[in-house]
């Protein structure tokens, strides 16, 4: 087996479990020579397919210089060399899996199964960044599970109303002043909950009788919190996250605790659940976009995200928590729909339709009601629909219908 070579490629891959043998290369319509590689010597050829049961999962390839025929012998030599080859790359592929971390192979799997997810709408918008996922320790739930060894005062529980209340009316006063008054009324809610004298009133009692005060204060929220969420009325239902927000903060000031939140700085947030607190933050970081699994369109989320112009929709995929960082994601809130790694063709659909709304931005004033060509003939002019959104932007241009319909990106 004197000057055989082991090919990095072949186009002539069999199409049958058997060896595939060739005297003459040169003379066979596949058979191609790689450019540069000096194979202009070799012309015998042989093929022997690596088989693991019924799959191919390789090809043993040799060459010979000219007038040098493989023997039987030779064929049968490569089999069991390709029958060993199988063995030792299987066993390859399971070492190499054991050794991948199971997060990853989870995220990857995770990838795979997630292209293109419905959502509903909470601000309307466009997103287009790497994501980061939040996954807030100091929820309401987690505060409930602790265990508070330190032992805490009356006095300590005053302190830490009075700051809650401080900031509560810091921050109704800078939404205030950049935004509506219905996102700022999102924070006088929580004051009037925390001036509520039953409900700290409750708390105090419960103290008195000798309850450490984050306990109380948990009870006492909890209490609340089920009685809220058994309503039917939609507004009292709302109430559940005020109150949640409400005592994290009230309980982070009781015991010295203060979570950061991180840097979200030009990021498609993902999160189960974010305060409005949280989202006042973000918008200070420039956050481009918002992916909430779980929760309502009408909710002070969504009210105070369109406020703030952040697009936002609502995904219910936890799936999408697991995701790794960094991964691509495109959010397009006006018709609702998440992209995790979306293709260059997605992206430059967008791209497109983000260049074409700009350049109509500075012509719509021109648009009239109807068209007419300049002898008084008139057009009917209608769009060209590539993504559901489009439709906004025939709307503006008095487009009287749709002439062409793309289903690529919906479907």
């Amino acid at each position: 087996m004197t000057d055989a070579v082991l090919l990095p490629y072949i186009d002539a891959s069999p199409t049958e479990v058997v060896a595939v043998e060739l005297d003459t290369g040169e003379e066979t319509v596949l058979f191609q020579r790689g450019v540069g590689t000096d194979e202009e010597m070799y012309d015998n050829f042989l093929a022997v397919p690596i088989m693991r049961g019924i799959s191919r999962i390789g090809v043993l390839v040799l060459q010979r210089k000219k007038k040098q025929r493989f023997l039987d012998e030779d064929v049968l030599a490569c089999k069991a060399v390709a029958s060993q080859l199988a063995n030792i790359i299987e066993n390859a592929k399971f070492l190499m899996s054991a050794h991948t971390p199971q997060e990853n192979r989870r995220a990857t799997a995770i990838l795979e199964d997630m292209k293109v997810i419905n959502a509903k709408v909470a601000s309307e918008g466009y997103a287009f960044s790497e994501a980061t996922v939040v996954d807030k320790e100091k929820t309401f739930t987690f505060l409930l599970q602790r265990h508070f060894s330190e032992q805490y005062s009356l006095e300590d529980l005053d302190k830490a109303v009075a700051v809650t209340s401080e900031a509560l009316q810091e921050l109704q006063s800078q939404v205030e002043e950049k935004l509506s008054d219905a996102a700022s009324l999102i924070f006088a809610s929580h004051l009037l909950i925390l001036k509520d004298a039953k409900f700290v009133g409750a708390m105090r009692e419960l103290i008195e009788e000798g309850m450490n005060p984050p306990d109380a204060v948990l009870k006492i929220a909890k209490e609340y919190i089920d009685i809220f969420a058994v309503s039917s009325d939609s507004y009292l239902h709302e109430k559940v996250q005020d109150v949640e927000d409400l005592v994290v903060r009230l309980i982070g000031n009781l015991v010295l605790e203060y979570e950061d939140l991180g840097d979200y700085r030009r990021k498609v947030v993902i999160a189960s659940d974010l305060f409005p607190s949280d989202l006042l933050q973000m918008s200070s970081e420039e956050v481009r976009g918002i992916v909430l699994v779980g929760g309502g369109v009408t909710s002070h989320l969504s009210i105070l995200a369109r406020s703030l112009q952040i697009p936002m929709v609502i995904a219910n995929h936890k799936e999408l928590l697991n995701i790794p960082e960094k991964t691509k994601v495109l959010i397009d809130a006006e018709v609702g729909n998440v992209y995790v790694e979306p293709s260059e063709e997605v992206l430059q659909g967008f791209e497109q339709r983000n260049e074409a709304r700009a350049k109509a931005a500075d012509h719509t004033a021109e648009v009239k009601p109807e068209t007419f060509t300049a002898d008084g003939t008139q057009v009917h002019l209608m769009a060209n629909i590539n993504l559901l959104s489009d439709l906004k932007l025939a709307e503006q241009f008095n487009c009287e219908g749709v002439g062409l319909y793309r289903t690529e990106f919906p479907f």
